[in-house]
C-alpha cells in the first residue's frame, strides 16, 4: 500500500523528491558523505554534525524534530527545557553552517566556471 505525504494529500506538488525510496535515500547519504569529506567540511566538526542532524531527520521523516530547542537538545546535548533566548548554540551554529555551505558553492561555481572557460 503506497503513502502519501500530507502535502500530495492537499494538492500540492513538492519539488522534493520521495525519499521513501531506497535508491534515493542512498543517494543521498552518498552524496551528503561526499560533501562532509569535501575540503569545506572536513575540518568543520560543528557544521559537519549540523548538516548530518538535519539530513538524517529529513530522511527519518522526522523534520519535526527541527526545532531550536530540539536540535538543541539532541545535536548540542541541552536540556530540553534550556533558554534557547540564553544560549543562542542552534542559531550561532546554523550561520555558520550557512556561510560554509555559501563558501563551498561560491568556491564551486568558480572552480566550474574557471575549468569551463579552458576547455
Amino acid at each position: 500500500m503506497e503513502t502519501t505525504s500530507e502535502s500530495e494529500q492537499q494538492g500540492v506538488k513538492s519539488d522534493i523528491p520521495d525519499l521513501r525510496d531506497p535508491d534515493r535515500r542512498q543517494a543521498v547519504l552518498d552524496e551528503l558523505e561526499r560533501v562532509l569529506q569535501g575540503k569545506h567540511f572536513r575540518n568543520s566538526g560543528r557544521a559537519k554534525q549540523f548538516l548530518q542532524f538535519v539530513v538524517e531527520k529529513t530522511l527519518e521523516d522526522h523534520s519535526d524534530d527541527l526545532k531550536e530547542r530540539r536540535i538543541g537538545a539532541e545535536l548540542f546535548h541541552r536540556s530540553l527545557d534550556y533558554s534557547t533566548g540564553d544560549d543562542p548554540v542552534v542559531r550561532v551554529q546554523a550561520v555558520w553552517f550557512v556561510e560554509d555551505w555559501n563558501s563551498t558553492t561560491r568556491t564551486t561555481k568558480a572552480v566550474l566556471t574557471s575549468e569551463s572557460k579552458y576547455h
